[in-house]
């Protein structure tokens, strides 16, 4: 299923937004080994 969460209710869904950009992190940089920039 895909969410769309407009800029307003960010607030809302930070836990799941922290969640999502975590996932991504962990797949595209330390189990695929991509060169990304991150900021953490």
């Amino acid at each position: 299923m895909m969410q769309l969460i407009a800029p307003d209710w960010y607030g809302d869904f930070a836990d799941e937004l922290h969640a999502m950009h975590r996932l991504r992190y962990r797949v595209f940089k330390e189990r695929l080994d991509w060169d990304l920039r991150t900021n953490g």
